[in-house]
């Protein structure tokens, strides 16, 4: 009876050490697991605030690179209408050149063409000799004017705008809902 008993408090030990045992892998097991999902918290957290800061941050980013864009222009223009005066100024008859003219001159870098001269943009550009204002070494009666304008690539692009120079050197704008196409030194002037 004694062996018995012996045997019994054995297997009542070993099956406590079992529960023992089991009850440490059940605990084991549960930090694993919430170790994982509070990662997996943190990582969907961080992941929500990441693409909310980034639909913050990308009108921003558009905002500013069509600025950017339109400055260029605009900066583009003033820059061309100076190397006509340039142009003009070192010329016999004192008249505005085409581009081809001004770049064999040296006043426009080789390799521009007018749908590269300006990023998104291409360009018209148009040079008028008429029979008023200065007088020539001959005496006969000059008058040069140019027009020179900017528009967009993408025809119905609203996000940039058209600009245009004038002899007067006024960048303006066109405004489709004020001004008539035709008319380029009635657009707004940009001060």
């Amino acid at each position: 009876m004694q062996e018995d008993s012996q045997i019994e408090a054995e297997e009542t030990k070993t099956t406590e050490n079992a529960g023992k045992r089991r009850r440490i892998w059940l605990y084991a097991l549960i930090s694993v697991v919430s170790i994982f999902l509070l990662l997996l918290i943190i990582q969907v957290v961080q992941s929500t605030r990441r693409a909310s800061w980034q639909s913050r941050a990308m009108p921003d980013i558009r905002v500013a690179e069509r600025e950017a864009c339109l400055s260029r222009a605009e900066g583009a223009l003033q820059s061309i209408g100076s190397a006509q005066h340039d142009y003009r100024r070192s010329n016999e008859p004192g008249v505005y050149g085409s581009f081809k003219e001004l770049q064999d001159a040296g006043h426009i870098a080789e390799g521009y063409t007018l749908s590269n001269m300006i990023e998104s943009y291409s360009m018209t550009w148009e040079v008028n000799h008429g029979p008023t204002g200065r007088i020539d070494e001959f005496g006969i009666p000059v008058r040069s004017t140019f027009t020179i304008i900017a528009w967009p690539q993408v025809a119905d692009d609203r996000w940039l705008h058209t600009f245009a120079i004038t002899d007067d050197q006024i960048v303006r704008e066109y405004n489709p809902d004020e001004n008539d196409l035709e008319s380029v030194r009635k657009w707004n002037p940009i001060p």
